[in-house]
């Protein structure tokens, strides 16, 4: 019987939308060449599309080598990828022994060779897919056998990029990635894929070590479990093997139902690591990757995406790109997954099109802080208004998510109108902000809450009574924002 084969190269795994809404599937030679006739990367999977993104952008810096931003900016030129450059750096991965074959006996395409000694249980297949239940992630809605589960060698191949890039820390040691735990990734969706692409890649002459530890399908280091790793070039770290992985092909099927899974290189110098796709925030204690939280939209961490310590691709647009993009507003794609411990909640894809002229103006951003401070010190209140104990609790979160739904639906508004100008009135920004937002959407929310309550008697007074404590939180608001005029 033939061995089995998938060559990521020509046979098509890639989910794409071309410019008609048409959608298909394309290796990668295909899908890089015809970059500037596709639309976009498209999975039901936020984790798998931005794990594509990101292995595409890796495969672009590692082929053009882009020297400085300069290089970068005349690839946004071209309009299109050349496909001497792409076929002689296949050539190249080629002749040092690079096989794309995701079933090669010596060295299978982004994964872990078997290893007798390693390699002793297999698991199954599900085990790649981080909405599945399995081990901490508990079942849910889901009941189907995981044994069952039998995947296409496409899917295989999407699974197994994102099963590394979003793998958080887990039992008997399992390491999180170079990221510690997974954190937002920020994409800048460009008019076509190749935009996108080239706005997601970054030069050699960036401060990091850009390639000294060859890039992982060219490297030939052991992924030996648990084997710690103190420093990283950035293409290595782009695409770090935190698991060892192999995909099992079954003949009969052609799919994969059963995997090799198990611990893989250790990163221990995680707060060293700068990512060129993420946003960081500082506390106390230092740097670090802006993460989900389920208790936290992404717009209450909006100073950080367009502030200071916005990522390096967005800094890379703003400061040194020619932008081929008509719209005066920069396109955003944020990635995450919401982890507790080494459980899996939920996955995240949200688009925010933000001026441009707020990243440029510290000022617009400073506002925007204050906006969000003041819309979570209200929230906080009236949290505290309905926290009583013949209240139900999910009678607060629920008023507390409808102050803060309404809340950032406005600030981005804000940002659209008041603040895309060249001299914003950050007064009227702030009175409109306090008292065509704050005050009644507070309010609106403790209303409707009151109504659902079905208080009666001593507890709807003291309730009443506490009402106080809201007044009292937006009557300091209203002092702050006088005291800042």
């Amino acid at each position: 019987m033939l061995r089995q084969t998938f060559d990521v190269l020509t046979q098509g795994w890639i989910p794409v939308i071309d410019t008609s809404g048409q959608q298909k599937l394309l290796g990668i030679r295909d899908t890089l060449l015809q970059a500037h006739e596709l639309r976009e990367i498209s999975d039901e999977s936020p984790l798998k599309e931005y794990a594509i993104y990101r292995f595409l952008s890796v495969f672009l810096m590692d082929a053009i080598r882009p020297e400085d931003v300069v290089a970068i900016d005349e690839l946004l030129e071209t309009g299109e990828f050349d496909v001497e450059v792409l076929d002689d750096y296949i050539s190249q991965c080629k002749s040092e022994g690079v096989s794309f074959d995701l079933f090669d006996a010596e060295r299978p395409f982004m994964q872990a060779p078997f290893c007798a000694e390693w390699d002793k249980v297999r698991k199954p297949a599900s085990t790649l897919d981080y909405t599945v239940p399995n081990g901490n992630n508990h079942t849910h809605f889901f009941h189907e056998d995981n044994a069952s589960i039998a995947l296409p060698y496409g899917e295989a191949m999407r699974l197994l990029l994102a099963a590394q890039l979003f793998c958080t820390a887990g039992a008997q040691g399992y390491p999180s990635g170079v990221n510690g735990a997974p954190p937002y990734f920020t994409l800048i969706r460009g008019e076509n894929l190749f935009q996108t692409l080239v706005y997601s890649m970054i030069s050699i002459d960036q401060p990091r070590d850009f390639d000294s530890m060859p890039v992982l399908w060219r490297n030939e280091m052991v992924i030996e479990p648990k084997k710690q790793v103190i420093k990283i070039s950035w293409l290595y770290g782009m695409q770090f093997p935190t698991r060892r992985i192999l995909l099992i092909p079954d003949e009969k099927t052609e799919t994969v139902k059963e995997i090799y899974f198990s611990q893989g290189l250790n990163y221990t110098a995680v707060e060293s690591w700068t990512d060129p796709h993420v946003t960081y925030r500082k506390n106390k204690d230092g740097w670090f990757p802006w993460r989900p939280n389920h208790e936290k939209a992404i717009w209450r961490n909006l100073h950080d995406l367009i502030g200071t310590n916005k990522s390096l691709i967005v800094t890379q647009y703003i400061q040194d790109l020619e932008h081929t993009l008509e719209s005066q507003y920069i396109p955003l794609t944020i990635y995450g997954v919401q982890t507790n411990n080494a459980n899996y909640l939920t996955a995240i894809r949200q688009d925010f099109d933000i001026p441009e002229v707020i990243f440029q103006n510290q000022d617009c951003v400073q506002h925007i802080e204050w906006d969000i401070k003041w819309a979570e010190e209200t929230a906080s209140a009236l949290r505290k208004v309905l926290t009583h104990e013949e209240l139900p609790p999910q009678n607060a979160a629920q008023a507390e998510a409808e102050f803060y739904d309404a809340c950032g639906t406005a600030l981005l508004e804000l940002c659209k109108q008041d603040l895309a100008v060249e001299q914003p009135d950050f007064k009227e920004c702030r009175r409109k902000w306090i008292e065509e937002v704050i005050e009644p959407e507070a309010k609106a929310a403790l209303n409707r809450a009151m109504q659902r309550s079905q208080l009666r008697g001593k507890a709807m007074m003291e309730v009443t009574y506490k009402q106080g404590i809201l007044f009292a939180a937006l009557k300091k608001i209203r002092e702050e924002n006088q005291k800042g005029e």
